[in-house]
C-alpha cells in the first residue's frame, strides 16, 4: 500500500496537480481544468479557483486500486495505469 498526502492551491486552468511514476512511465496523473480535477482523464471532483485542496491517495500495487480523498471525503475509486 503506498499513500500520498499533499496540498494543492489551484488558481489555473490545465494544471497537473501531481503524477506518479512508474518504472514504464506515468502510473496516475491527477490534472485540472478550469473546473474539475481529473484522476486519469475521469472527472473526480468539481473545485473553486483560488483555494486550496488537501489530495489525499491509497494506492494499493497489489490489485491496482487508487482511493481517492479531497478535503477529507472519498471521491471515489479508481486504477493505476499500468
Amino acid at each position: 500500500m503506498i499513500l500520498h498526502e499533499s496540498r494543492k492551491y489551484c488558481h489555473a486552468e490545465n494544471d497537473t496537480v501531481f503524477t506518479a511514476l512508474g518504472n514504464g512511465g506515468a502510473l496516475l496523473a491527477v490534472t485540472a481544468d478550469d473546473t474539475s480535477f481529473f484522476v486519469n482523464g475521469e472527472r473526480a471532483y468539481d473545485y473553486a479557483k483560488n483555494v486550496w485542496y488537501y489530495f489525499r491517495l491509497d494506492c494499493d500495487t497489489v490489485t491496482g486500486a487508487v482511493r481517492l480523498r479531497i478535503n477529507g471525503i472519498d471521491r471515489g475509486e479508481y486504477s493505476l495505469t499500468a
